[in-house]
């Protein structure tokens, strides 16, 4: 594994924290990832890759509410390096098609938000985790 130092008083703090929730989500919803980067090169800034029950996902969690104008911004950057599969090129790339996530831990709307199609929303890493799961195995 690889750790990183982080000042508790540094703001990228609450980043790993977010980080660190997502993977204690996943490992006790269904197991431990098979694949998890956090910060993955070549991701175009994407929080994480994950590879977890059978599927790949790239991660975005947002922390803090942004503008509609400043979201448009993040997510067309970030959307624009997906739709040209750009994650092709990427060294962390095993051949399967990552599905984007966003994790939205504010109050934004959805449609304040501007989500672009195709990407999945959740409110939580609990939720993402469980909607996973549930959809694979069918349980409620």
């Amino acid at each position: 594994m690889d750790f990183k130092s982080v000042s508790p008083c540094s703001s990228r703090i609450e980043h790993w924290l977010s980080v660190g929730d997502l993977w204690q989500a996943l490992f006790h919803t269904g197991g431990k990832p098979h694949v998890f980067l956090a910060e993955p090169k070549h991701s175009a800034g994407f929080d994480v890759y994950v590879e977890w029950q059978g599927r790949a996902y790239l991660v975005e969690i947002q922390r803090t509410p942004l503008t509609t104008k400043a979201w448009t911004e993040k997510w067309d950057q970030r959307l624009d390096w997906y739709n040209a599969r750009a994650f092709e090129q990427a060294p962390w790339y095993r051949g399967v098609v990552p599905r984007p996530v966003l994790i939205l831990k504010t109050e934004q709307e959805d449609s304040t938000v501007g989500l672009p199609k195709g990407a999945l929303a959740f409110k939580s890493a609990d939720t993402f985790a469980k909607t996973v799961v549930f959809r694979k195995t069918g349980l409620q």
